[in-house]
């Protein structure tokens, strides 16, 4: 349950890095030049013909700025543009003309892993490296053409908003350089910043009224900044700088973890009285500053001290919706005015029955918690007829007899009911079972409640998500639980479940570190994280993301890695993903001492598979699927299987398909569609046999059922209908849970797919 919050992030990297390797025959004596590679961006080259921009300066003057493919072919030049920007951060540079631009074209020179070396000679031939440029690996395929061929083509953006903290201009505008050139049509670029509601306030004074205004630069008495970040001017730079934003509405455990300020923060003040506070078996409500040494924004975050979640806590309620629909209000007036800049809200990371002191303590046993517990049980109070949760009970509810022989006491009223004490480790009674099903049922329901605040304010329930954590359970423990009434797990689940994070006006949004963000968590059931998440809400998101797993800042996850998460979050019909982290460490410092993984975003191999996928996906929805079998010469079948005998392998960007029996079926990985309607199956094949007999199937992987079955096809009607995208089959269907992907092929040849992809042609949505 432990991570890392985005808010107040170190820097611990100026904005602009300056590559100056040096390498050749220089003798020491000699100072190297300076310089740098604007475009593209290292590790960013996907096409065969580009533009290599750049500047470069050397006192002793520049011969010429060289480009080496395979350290084979050269393309040359010599600096001869002017570049204000570059005297303006270099005042000591004597030419006014430092910068440079090479148009090289390679095509019919790439050979699957290629490298392209940049480097400037000084006039004593002395050499400078300004870069290293790796190829991705494949050409991409023109989907917006196709788009632009096909009525009712879906185009609906996928979103990658970059968490950061302290937005200021210079970041901003360093996002606009870095990635300007890589969103399109349907792989946008935004950032994610949080605003901390109940904290970024006016004050004691002023009864702790929402402040969208707030001076960042004020600080406690002891010198600690409150917050980084303010509403109106986050809004305002999106707006400047055309960034579409996702605003995290932080008012949960991690938004006072900073320091307790209890004169800004209502939180803090809430917390002052212990009936607002979540409690222990023992009655007992321990400090903020409690437990130390944990991971966090700061040193030892203050996580000891949690506000309850029971209905009946009023003082919190009261305040909570109103700093949240204040700041929502706001929100809602920016999303109609630039609907295009909104990407939408999260709410409160990490709603939890606090979790952190790991099986020492288990909360929540406050008295008005332990009164609603009771309700729940019967279906009375606040879930009568007319209660605030009506309908919301236990079902079937159960008499005080039936609650006397589940909790093996004898209750003479409903007033003696006590929920059992936790055990770390014991989860085998279904007194213990029912209580940790009543405590996920009160974080739904307080996802729900502010969901329904949110919407209350203005805000499309569309643009709405939670952001609940899913961390992966270790072998030791049991899976995460997918639903509310799911059975009894042998650690503190924190009243957290997948069912319990989809509100009823709004989506589910998933934290995912390490396990869980691979997709390799384990789960109570057959189906993948990912594809449970689905099941409860194809419209879902990951408000924060990283590869690297919470216990191991050390190690940084490699590029195959990536991949692989990559292909599967975005054949999942996931709307935004939001890395951690702009700020954080950057991923060339890898193995350096401070370097934290979990927060690298920047120079990282996950970046890179973004990057990737931006340029592959080009023209495709978040809805669509495609395998594009591997970048950057990695071997892969993108999850695919193949029937026995026959074999099928991943070679530089493509699935190699063996018959051997002169009959095979490959089958993809199960995917879920998000709408009922048309589809294009488009399959470019580089190499199949003339003579050979192929068809499609779908099926569901469930029942088995046939969705679709196409005829028998020649390779040769294959080759003389091949478009440049690829053949294409037209269907129509109906959304399924579970689907797979069938390619049966009756050939003694080996057949060479480029890409799989399937095409939602949808016209009327939302």
């Amino acid at each position: 349950m432990k991570r890392y919050s985005v808010s107040g992030l170190i820097n611990l990297l100026s904005l602009c890095l300056l590559i100056t390797l040096t390498g050749g025959c220089s003798t020491p004596s000699d100072e190297p030049a300076i310089g740098f590679v604007d475009t593209p961006r290292v590790d960013e080259w996907d096409t065969p013909i580009i533009n290599i921009e750049g500047w470069v300066y050397d006192p002793d003057g520049i011969k010429s700025v060289k480009v080496v493919l395979n350290d084979q072919h050269v393309f040359s030049t010599v600096p001869k543009l002017k570049r204000a920007d570059v005297l303006k951060a270099h005042p000591h540079i004597t030419t006014d003309t430092p910068g440079f631009l090479i148009q090289a074209d390679f095509t019919g020179l790439l050979e699957g892993q290629d490298v392209l070396a940049v480097y400037s000679v000084d006039i004593n031939g002395n050499r400078t490296q300004l870069a290293t440029l790796d190829w991705s690996g494949k050409e991409q395929v023109d989907w917006l053409k196709r788009a632009s061929e096909v009525s009712g083509w879906d185009l609906e953006p996928f979103y990658l908003p970059v968490a950061t903290s302290g937005l200021g201009d210079p970041q901003a505008k360093e996002l606009v350089s870095v990635y300007g050139a890589k969103q399109n049509e349907t792989f946008k670029i935004g950032l994610r910043i949080p605003v901390l509601y109940m904290r970024t306030t006016k004050g004691r004074d002023s009864d702790w009224v929402f402040d969208p205004d707030f001076n960042t630069e004020t600080r406690s008495e002891t010198g600690k900044l409150i917050a980084e970040d303010a509403l109106n001017d986050t809004l305002k730079r999106s707006i400047e700088f055309n960034i579409p934003v996702l605003i995290t509405l932080n008012g949960g455990i991690w938004a006072d973890a900073s320091g307790t300020e209890p004169d800004w923060d209502l939180i803090d003040h809430l917390e002052e009285d212990e009936k607002n506070c979540q409690w222990t078996y023992e009655g007992k409500v321990f400090s903020d500053e409690y437990l130390s040494n944990l991971p966090g924004s700061t040193l030892s975050p203050e996580l000891s001290r949690a506000l309850t979640l029971n209905v009946f806590a009023d003082e919190v309620r009261y305040y909570k919706k109103r700093n949240l629909q204040q700041a929502a209000r706001i929100i809602a007036n920016f999303a109609q005015e630039h609907p295009e800049l909104f990407i939408g809200i999260n709410l409160d990371p990490d709603v939890y029955i606090n979790p952190f002191f790991e099986g020492k303590a288990w909360f929540d046993y406050n008295p008005d918690t332990l009164r609603q517990f009771r309700h729940w049980l019967a279906g009375t109070g606040p879930y009568s007829t007319g209660g605030v949760l009506e309908g919301e009970h236990l079902s079937p509810v159960l008499t005080l007899a039936d609650v006397s022989d589940i909790a093996q006491q004898h209750f003479l009223s409903w007033e003696e009911v006590t929920p059992p004490k936790l055990k770390k480790g014991v989860h085998e009674t279904s007194w213990q079972e029912l209580w940790g099903q009543f405590r996920r049922h009160l974080v739904y329901q307080h996802y729900n409640d502010m969901a329904n605040w949110v919407e209350e304010a203005g805000v499309d329930p569309y643009k709405i998500f939670t952001a609940q954590g899913f961390a992966a359970t270790s072998e030791k423990t049991m899976p995460m639980p997918v639903h509310i009434m799911s059975p009894g797990k042998n650690y503190d689940t924190a009243g957290m479940s997948i069912e319990g994070s989809k509100p009823e006006n709004g989506h589910l949004g998933a934290i995912l570190y390490g396990d869980s963000a691979i997709n390799t968590a384990r789960m109570e059931n057959d189906l993948s994280l990912f594809a449970n998440i689905q099941s409860f809400d194809l419209d879902w998101g990951v408000p924060e993301f990283n590869l690297a797993k919470i216990d191991k800042p050390a190690d940084l996850p490699g590029y195959d890695l990536a991949y692989q998460a990559v292909l599967e979050l975005l054949n999942s019909n996931v709307r935004y993903v939001s890395p951690m982290a702009w700020n954080g460490s950057n991923g060339i410092f890898a193995g350096s001492e401070g370097f934290v993984s979990y927060t690298s975003w920047r120079n990282t191999p996950a970046e890179q598979a973004f990057m990737d996928f931006s340029s592959a996906r080009k023209g495709l929805s978040r809805t669509a699927k495609l395998w594009p079998f591997g970048f950057r010469g990695i071997s892969t079948v993108d999850g695919w299987t193949g029937s026995k005998p026959g074999s099928l392998h991943g070679e530089n960007g493509k699935l190699i398909i063996n018959p051997e029996s002169g009959n095979i079926r490959v089958t993809s990985p199960d995917f879920q569609l998000r709408y009922s309607g048309k589809y294009i199956i488009a399959i470019k094949f580089n190499h199949i046999n003339e003579a050979a007999e192929l068809k499609i199937v779908l099926r569901d992987k469930e029942t088995g059922n046939v969705l679709y079955d196409s005829s028998l096809t020649k390779g040769a009607e294959l080759i003389s209908n091949t478009t440049s995208i690829g053949y294409e089959w037209m269907i129509e269907l109906e959304d399924t849970d579970r689907t797979q992907l069938e390619i049966e092929i009756r050939s003694n040849e080996k057949t060479v797919v480029d890409h799989v992809a399937i095409v939602p042609i949808v016209k009327n949505k939302k």
